[in-house]
C-alpha cells in the first residue's frame, strides 16, 4: 500500500509540470491525446499483470449481495445523500 500511495504522490508531482509543458507546446487537444496514449501505454502492461479477483464473474461484473441493501448503514447513507446533499 505504501508503494501505491508513494507512486500516486510522485505521479502528481510529475504530471503537473508535464501537463503544463504539453499544454504550452502542443495545445489542449494534443496534450490530452498524448496523456491518453501515455495512460494506455502504462495501462496495458498493468492489465496483463493484475490477477482476476475472487467474487467477480468472467465478464468482470461484481456479484451483488442483496443483503447489503437491508443493512441500516446502507439505508442511512442513501437517505443522508438524498436529503442532506441533493445535487
Amino acid at each position: 500500500m505504501g508503494a501505491i500511495l508513494a507512486g500516486s504522490g510522485a505521479g502528481g508531482v510529475v504530471m503537473a509540470p508535464v501537463l503544463q509543458i504539453l499544454l504550452d507546446k502542443y495545445g489542449l487537444h494534443w496534450a490530452l491525446r498524448i496523456l491518453g496514449l501515455w495512460n494506455l501505454a502504462a495501462g496495458i502492461p498493468v492489465a496483463y499483470v493484475v490477477r482476476h479477483r475472487v467474487g467477480f464473474s468472467a465478464r468482470g461484473r461484481a456479484k451483488l449481495d442483496r443483503a447489503l441493501f437491508k443493512r441500516g448503514t446502507f439505508l442511512y447513507q442513501v437517505l443522508k445523500k438524498l436529503v442532506l446533499e441533493p445535487s
